[in-house]
C-alpha cells in the first residue's frame, strides 16, 4: 500500500473511531447483530426500510477502533440505498478487505479506504463485523417480506 493511501486509511479510521456516526440504536428499528467468537467483538445495527430503501441506519459496536470506524462508515455509506444495492455493496466491501481486485471502489465511498485492512489479515474480521450484521438483518428482512 502506498504512503498516501496508508495515511488516508489511518485518517478515516481515526476520524470515525473518535467521532462515530449514527451511534445508538433507537426503538422501532429492525435490529441485527453479529459477533466475532474469536475475539469477542460485537456489532449491532438498527435500520428502517421504506419503499425498499434504507432510510435509517444506526450502529453500536463493542470492539476495536477498526470495528467502530467501519461501523460508522457503513451507516453513512449505505443509508438511502435500496436493500439490493446495500447487499451488493456489502459483498464488494467484504471482497475489498479480503484483497480482491477489480472492484468498483467508487461505489463504496469512504469505505473504499478500508482497502488497507487487506494488509492485516487478523483485522479483516474487525472491518466486516458490522457489515455482516447488516447483511444478516437485510437478508432476514427480505425473507420475512417474501412470506
Amino acid at each position: 500500500m502506498n504512503n498516501e493511501l496508508k495515511k488516508m486509511y489511518q485518517k478515516i479510521v481515526m476520524k470515525n473511531y473518535k467521532n462515530p456516526s449514527n451511534l445508538g440504536i433507537t426503538e422501532g428499528l429492525i435490529k441485527s447483530e453479529y459477533k466475532n467468537p474469536s475475539c469477542g467483538d460485537e456489532a449491532y445495527v438498527g435500520f428502517s426500510i421504506e419503499n425498499n430503501i434504507i432510510t435509517v441506519l444506526a450502529q453500536e459496536v463493542v470492539g476495536c477502533s477498526i470495528c467502530k470506524a467501519s461501523a460508522s462508515v457503513l451507516t453513512k455509506e449505505l443509508v438511502n440505498k435500496s436493500v439490493v444495492e446495500a447487499l451488493s455493496l456489502i459483498d464488494t466491501f467484504k471482497k475489498l478487505v479480503s484483497g480482491e481486485n477489480d472492484l468498483d471502489l467508487d461505489s463504496l465511498g469512504e469505505a473504499a479506504f478500508f482497502v488497507g485492512v487487506k494488509e492485516f489479515p487478523a483485522r479483516r474480521n474487525c472491518a466486516v463485523l458490522s457489515w455482516k450484521a447488516l447483511e444478516l438483518g437485510l437478508n432476514n428482512y427480505l425473507n420475512d417480506e417474501s412470506i
